[in-house]
């Protein structure tokens, strides 16, 4: 017996990166802060099929918002709402400052 192994290069298709794109829409999302830090209220404002279109989107909405706003928009890449709300919701570290960034 043998223990070759034989690997098989299957070529990638040139759309299915186009395909994923397709099917995962950008949804701009309206964040509220709640009482904590880990309470925000979530609305979603708009959803759109490319990035160029969500993130001149969100700009425009940003750029709406006077000085005492208390909310901000976000644009996230998700399967679908729930996704996005999840991924919105997660609690994430502040990055660590190096000397130079200070």
């Amino acid at each position: 017996m043998s223990n070759q192994h034989t690997l098989a290069i299957l070529p990638f298709p040139e759309n299915s990166l186009n395909a994923i794109e397709n099917t995962m829409p950008y949804y701009i999302y309206k964040i509220t802060p709640g009482p904590t830090n880990l309470l925000k209220t979530l609305e979603k404002v708009e959803q759109h099929a490319s990035y160029k279109e969500a993130r001149d989107s969100a700009r425009t909405l940003r750029s709406a918002l006077g000085g005492d706003a208390n909310h901000t928009f976000k644009v996230i890449f998700a399967a679908s709402e729930l996704e996005a709300e999840e991924l919105l919701m997660e609690k994430r570290e502040e990055p660590i400052l190096r000397e130079w960034e200070k």
